[in-house]
């Protein structure tokens, strides 16, 4: 195997633990290590595939744009009923003054004029489809004007300058996000007790899985237990129980691929997103994210970024690999960092199966 990762720092889990990630993630004035949870042997991920995120969004989220168009039906309604009881209290007035006809004529004109503006709020144009997971953008053509009123201007300028094109990144989605980022970061800082109950699960898809907790310390039993919760009340299982007397859990996950790709290891993306920007925010750095990034190089040559940070003006490209099949992933991380011109220190490449002593011969 070559390991000519020249410029790549490779990170294992006990990296994340003791708090070792590169200090320059806050530079200057803003020092702080990257996440310094007791996550024991932990790191790496697949990113959510795109379709399958939908599906969950669909289950869990609730229908916000639909919600809306409700409000605004609402809202037209009492409008309508306000302009008939005008346009009934103007043709009282015309009954009653009959005998006048320049009032009349005045009248008649605002009737007309009322009645018209009814007509135009009487139709209600139909719900547009709820958008995707992706904005969908060109870097290379978005203008310099366009980049300054946008939230990621350095991002933009930065693709820009190597002539890469983003054509779409993930959009934050507040309902679905909630509930899948929450149990990404329980199971990462508690995933040394819940390591085995995890795995259990991810190779048992749309099976029963038992799990026995008799030997396991009553903090330990807790701690599985609000796991086999979370995973309920996230729809990830298709049913399941906690046998007290036993002490055994028996949990089904969904026989479903997005619930597939979430085990694989897209909660340990979401995870470890969530401690880098917990980090960030605590110390008061400025900083640009975009996750899930679909590039496109100048010759045509389309990928996909799992993270890319623009923290204090400094880039900051972050790939998660779950898995022992990390080598390959390596060696595009690779290339994907001198495409982009990045410096050594600005890409970072997060194994979850990788022991720490066998960093350094993948790190040059």
């Amino acid at each position: 195997m070559n390991y000519q990762t020249k410029g790549i720092l490779v990170l294992a889990a006990s990296s994340l633990a003791t708090g070792s990630l590169v200090a320059w993630l806050v530079p200057e004035k803003v020092a702080g290590a990257l996440v310094g949870s007791s996550i024991g042997a932990l790191a790496g991920a697949i990113a959510i595939n795109r379709q399958q995120e939908d599906r969950l969004r669909k289950l869990i989220s609730t229908d916000i744009s639909s919600l809306r168009r409700d409000e605004t039906v609402a809202q037209l309604a009492a409008q309508y009923t306000e302009l008939s009881k005008s346009v009934n209290a103007l043709s009282t007035q015309v009954n009653l003054l009959k005998h006048k006809p320049d009032i009349i004529k005045t009248l008649q004109q605002e009737i007309d004029a009322l009645k018209a503006e009814r007509a135009s709020i009487v139709t209600v144009p139909p719900a547009k489809a709820s958008p995707t997971k992706n904005t969908s953008f060109s870097a290379s053509e978005l203008s310099i004007d366009e980049a300054e009123g946008s939230e990621f201007t350095n991002t933009y300028k930065w693709f820009q300058s190597r002539q890469v094109e983003i054509q779409g990144y993930h959009q934050p989605e507040p309902a679905l996000d909630d509930v899948l980022d929450d149990l990404a970061v329980y199971l990462g800082d508690n995933y040394t007790v819940l390591e085995r109950f995890y795995k259990k699960l991810k190779f048992s898809l749309g099976k029963g899985c038992p799990f026995p907790l008799q030997e396991k310390s009553q903090k330990e039993i807790s701690i599985h237990n609000l796991l086999f919760k979370k995973l309920k009340d996230s729809s990830l299982l298709s049913k399941g129980f906690y046998n007290k007397s036993d002490k055994i859990i028996v949990a089904t996950t969904q026989n479903r691929e997005d619930v597939k790709f979430f085990l694989d290891g897209g909660w340990f993306e979401r995870f470890v997103y969530d401690k880098i920007i917990a980090l960030l925010d605590s110390k008061g750095a400025d900083y640009q994210v975009l996750r899930n990034l679909d590039i496109t190089y100048s010759n045509g040559d389309h990928f996909e970024l799992d993270i890319f940070f623009m923290i204090q003006g400094q880039p900051l490209l972050i790939e998660c690999k779950a898995g022992k099949q990390f080598d390959s992933g390596i060696e595009t991380f690779a290339k994907h960092r001198q495409r982009l011109s990045l410096n050594s220190e600005n890409a970072i490449f997060v194994a979850l199966e990788l022991e720490e002593r066998l960093t350094a011969v993948r790190t040059i």
